[in-house]
C-alpha cells in the first residue's frame, strides 16, 4: 500500500507524491486519514516562500520541528481514524477517530500523545477546526476582555471568524468587525454577526477599548493602533513571517500609552498559566467545537491529489474562500 503527501517544493510549487507506508511499531498507532484542513495564513506563507528558513516550523509539537526549508512538509489540522497499532496494549485504539498536528498525509504514524481523540459527538468536519478554535480561544484570553467594553477585529479568515462567534457570547457594548471582501462578510452575517464593515468605513475617532489583528495585514494593524483609545489593548494574532510591517509609533501611540500585545498559541498567556494548562484549554475547545459547529465555515474540497489546485485557488482567490478542505 503507498501513502500519498503533499511536499512544497519550492515558494508556489506543491506536488501530491507517492511513497512506501509505514507501519506501527511498538507504541505506535496507524492513522489513516479522512481531511485536512489548509490554514489559509501560516500555509499560504509558506506556499509563497515568506517564512524564515533558520526558524522551525513549531516550538512545542513534535510532528512540526524541522526547519521552514524546502522542500517540506506542513500542516496541522487533520482527522482521520487509527486502523493498525504496532502491539497488542495499544488495541483499544483501533476503530478510534483523531485529530492531529500532522501535515497533509493520507496516512501518518505516531505514538497515543500524538493524536488527539475526537469526542463521539464532535462531527468530523467539525473537528478539523480544533488547532484554529484554540488559537482563537488563546486570542480571547490574551484580549482578556471586560464586561461593557467596544471590541474591534480586523479580518474575517477562519481565525478572525471563530474568534468572533468566541467574542461574541461575552456581554460588550459593541463587537465591530473589519472585512475588505463581501463574500467573508455575508458568511459572517449568516452566523449572525451582523456588526461588519470595509477598513474604510471605521474611523480613528471611534474609540475602541481592545482591538484584534488576525488579518495577515500591516494595513489592518496600524489601523488596530489608530482606534483604540487611551491605555487600549491591541492584541496581535497574525504571523507575518518574514514580510516587513512598518507602523506609526510616533504620533500618539506613546501618549496615549498603547499596549502591543502578541499572541501565540503554542503557550498559555502568563496572566493566567498559574491555573491553566493546555488540557483545561482543550477541553473548552471540544465543548465550542460542539456548541459552534464550524463545519459551515468549509466553502471547498479538493481531492489530495490536486492540493496544487487547491494552494493556487487560496493563493489566487482569497476573496472566494474560507477554509478549504483536502480530502482522502
Amino acid at each position: 500500500m503507498k501513502n500519498s503527501f503533499v511536499v512544497f517544493e519550492a515558494p508556489y510549487q506543491v506536488a501530491t507524491l507517492k511513497g512506501k507506508l509505514s507501519q506501527p511499531k511498538a507504541g505506535e498507532l496507524l492513522v489513516q486519514v479522512q481531511f485536512s484542513a489548509i490554514s489559509p495564513g501560516t500555509e499560504m506563507l509558506v506556499y509563497r516562500g515568506l517564512v524564515p528558513s533558520e526558524m522551525r516550523q513549531d516550538e512545542s509539537i513534535s510532528s512540526l520541528q524541522e526547519n521552514f526549508e524546502y522542500p517540506m512538509q506542513y500542516g496541522y489540522a487533520c482527522v482521520g481514524e487509527v486502523i493498525q497499532v504496532g502491539d497488542s496494549s495499544l488495541e483499544s485504539w483501533i476503530g478510534k477517530r483523531v485529530f492531529a498536528f500532522q501535515p497533509h498525509q493520507h496516512y501518518f504514524v505516531s505514538p497515543p500523545a500524538g493524536v488527539i481523540p475526537i469526542p463521539d459527538e464532535v462531527e468530523f468536519e467539525d473537528a478539523l477546526f480544533f488547532a484554529n478554535l484554540e488559537t482563537a480561544v488563546n486570542l480571547v484570553q490574551d484580549a482578556a476582555p471586560v464586561l461593557g467594553e467596544r471590541g474591534v477585529l480586523f479580518g474575517l479568515g477562519v481565525v478572525g471568524l471563530l474568534t468572533a462567534l468566541v467574542l461574541n457570547q461575552f456581554p460588550l457594548t459593541a463587537l465591530t468587525l473589519v472585512e475588505p471582501h463581501s463574500y467573508r462578510q455575508t458568511m459572517a452575517q449568516r452566523l449572525g454577526l451582523n456588526q461588519v464593515v470595509f477598513p474604510k468605513d471605521i474611523f480613528s475617532d471611534q474609540k475602541y477599548d481592545f482591538a484584534m489583528e488576525i488579518s495577515g495585514s500591516p494595513t489592518a494593524l496600524q489601523q488596530a493602533i489608530n482606534v483604540v483609545g487611551f491605555d487600549g489593548r491591541i492584541i496581535v494574532g497574525s504571523w507575518f513571517g518574514t514580510k516587513l510591517v512598518s507602523l506609526d509609533l510616533g504620533t500618539t501611540f506613546h501618549r496615549q500609552r498603547l499596549r502591543l500585545i502578541s499572541s501565540q498559541v503554542s503557550s498559555i498567556s502568563p496572566a493566567l498559566v498559574n491555573r491553566w494548562d493546555k488540557a483545561r484549554r482543550t477541553i473548552v475547545v471540544w465543548q465550542l467545537l460542539k456548541q459552534l459547529k464550524p463545519r459551515q465555515l468549509i466553502t471547498h474540497h479538493f481531492p489530495i491529489d490536486d492540493a496544487a489546485l487547491a494552494y493556487q485557488f487560496i493563493a489566487q482567490q482569497p476573496e472566494s474562500c474560507v477554509q478549504v478542505v483536502l480530502t482522502y
